[in-house]
């Protein structure tokens, strides 16, 4: 993340973080209160004692995962933190590695095409 003050990109990140959290949570407290509700219907419906306990338990189990959410959806590992010293692209850095770079593959360049020439005209020479 990225902003011209760093306490506003910590801000933003926060406030990001907080909102997906919130998010996870209530789309995973719907679908297994959906879930739950789908499950009751069908126990309505099933008349074998032995559909009907699995069915029971898995009423159980979306009831668990729905409590369970009332935490955190995930725990960060580490908490944001305001930087110390901005981060900047190195362009120095790059603009030299470039150039240096393609100094090297020019000269590669013109060694390959100096051996090409060479392996030529040893050929010509030893067809004559």
């Amino acid at each position: 993340m990225r902003a011209g003050e760093p306490r506003l990109a910590f801000d933003i990140v926060q406030a990001y973080l907080k909102g997906l959290n919130e998010r996870l949570k209530e789309n995973v407290i719907h679908n297994a209160m959906a879930n739950r509700d789908f499950l009751e219907a069908q126990m309505d419906r099933t008349a074998d004692p032995v559909s009907r306990e699995k069915i029971q338990d898995l009423i159980i189990r979306e009831t668990e995962s729905a409590m369970l959410l009332n935490a955190n959806a995930f725990d960060l590992l580490e908490a944001p933190e305001v930087p110390i010293l901005r981060d900047t692209p190195k362009r120095k850095r790059i603009v030299m590695i470039a150039l240096v770079s393609g100094f090297v593959i020019s000269c590669l360049g013109v060694l390959a095409s100096l051996a090409l020439r060479t392996l030529r005209a040893e050929r010509k020479a030893s067809r004559a």
